[in-house]
């Protein structure tokens, strides 16, 4: 499966009930897809929430590929940093200003 976090959950969701369990092999594209396709969560939206219908099903295989990164906007680059500063926040002060001095600033 290819693609950012709607295509994962979605793609997820139908090969863990398809037969009760295909396997498969997820491919991020984005920053927050990257984060999203390891932990296995895997919904769908219904009429009456975000992410109601939904299982746990992880994926066989996570491939990486940073090249797609490159294609992205910077909007969705911002997106995805902030779950990584999130993360980052939550384990300490050390972790932020190691993250900080390894991010090149740029001009919004």
């Amino acid at each position: 499966m290819i693609g950012g976090g709607a295509s994962g959950d979605v793609g997820g969701f139908i090969a863990s009930t398809v037969l009760r369990g295909v396997d498969y092999i997820q491919i991020p594209t984005t920053l927050l897809a990257h984060d999203s396709s390891i932990g296995g969560k895997t919904a769908i939206n219904s009429a009456h929430g975000k992410n109601l219908i939904g299982t746990f099903y992880r994926p066989q295989a996570v491939i990486y590929d940073l090249s797609f990164l490159k294609t992205l906007p910077q909007e969705e680059l911002r997106s995805g940093f902030g779950e990584i500063f999130k993360h980052a926040l939550l384990d300490g002060e050390d972790t932020v200003h190691s993250l900080m001095s390894k991010t090149p600033k740029t001009s919004s």
